[in-house]
């Protein structure tokens, strides 16, 4: 434990709970689970340490908003506080307690049951996937190893969520399998919402945001890039960028976690400016490519026009609203006959 966790250890400890292990970090804060000695129960916290005043509005805004909005793939959230310690604030807020993300590392045997009820080839299918994820030392996840229909579950569960984030005026800023989180009782849960902004609201208000880009370059869409590029974030539409992130974790979902190709090999992150240039060259060129189903012969040709939509890099080519999307993508999953049993 370095000297930081030491500090939200003791902070913790004060206020009535025990870190049992780390569930991850990132620029927006640390998430523990930690039992919680006054309610005797396991939950996760998010805690944030320092002074910096826009990520710690961030987690204010994060809280309210999930306390605020109810929708069955939303996290349940339910205290804020904060304290000091030696003149360094701490500011966290707990919910409730998922199984990890669908892309965060299963154990052996949950990766090994999900071979006993599938057939021979796609047996073979697996056995390849987790052998080259393994071979690169790379995590094998749900997003990987669970079965075509509970993919596809996940994706609808997935975007019913976003769209309803939308209606509220709320772009999320990082879609990706990583802030997918599965619950006790095994329903989807848009997660993390340290990066999330009200879409249209003093965007010209933060000088930082105008040439600092939230998300994971990855999924960042190009209208986005090419904003960064130019030092003003101003006027851009979030919702449509979110529909491009959707998309790669779309095709990451169908595709038992492989990437479209063009995206396979970019530097992770970017690192110099001709590594942010080569992000904003290859979404602008256009990223889309035929998607193949590993449980399914020929490609779903419904399916991918859909994908091809919202991966356009012209982001008014996009959906008007997730909500016209979802109606074309189950009419496509069902034209792909993806749904039956």
């Amino acid at each position: 434990m370095d000297s930081v966790d030491q500090d939200i250890h003791e902070v913790l400890s004060r206020n009535g709970y025990s870190i049992k292990n780390s569930l991850g970090r990132g620029g927006q804060g640390r998430v523990y689970r930690v039992y919680d000695g006054r309610q005797h129960t396991d939950l996760a916290l998010k805690i944030l340490v320092g002074q910096d005043g826009g990520a710690r509005t961030r987690m204010a805004q994060e809280f309210s908003f999930l306390k605020t909005n109810n929708h069955p793939n939303l996290l349940n959230v339910f205290e804020f506080r904060e304290a000091e310690r030696n003149g360094v604030p701490y500011l966290w807020f707990t919910m409730e307690l998922c199984r990890g993300s669908l892309s965060s590392e299963l154990p052996p045997e949950e990766v090994d049951r999900a071979f006993e009820n599938e057939d021979e080839s796609t047996r073979t299918n697996l056995r390849e996937i987790v052998a080259l994820r393994r071979s690169q030392r790379r995590s094998v996840g749900r997003l990987h190893v669970a079965d075509l229909r509970q993919r596809l579950v996940w994706v609808m569960e997935c975007l019913d969520a976003l769209a309803f984030i939308h209606q509220q005026g709320i772009s999320h800023r990082d879609i990706k399998p990583a802030n997918l989180l599965i619950s006790t009782d095994g329903r989807l849960k848009l997660g993390d919402f340290g990066t999330a902004k009200l879409a249209w609201s003093n965007l010209r208000s933060s000088r930082s945001e105008r040439t600092y880009l939230m998300g994971t370059p990855v999924y960042i869409a190009p209208e986005l890039w090419r904003a960064a590029q130019e030092g003003d974030m101003a006027e851009q539409d979030l919702m449509r960028s979110d529909q491009y992130a959707f998309a790669i974790t779309l095709v990451e979902l169908l595709q038992r976690g492989k990437q479209l190709s063009k995206l396979e090999f970019l530097p992770s992150p970017p690192q110099t400016p001709a590594e942010f240039v080569l992000y904003h060259q290859v979404h602008s060129s256009g990223i889309y490519e035929d998607i193949r189903i590993p449980e399914r012969d020929g490609t779903p040709e419904s399916s991918n026009e859909v994908i091809k939509k919202l991966l356009s890099p012209n982001p008014y080519h996009r959906y008007d609203s997730l909500g016209r999307c979802l109606i074309d993508l189950v009419a496509s999953f069902l034209k792909d006959n993806l749904l039956r049993a």
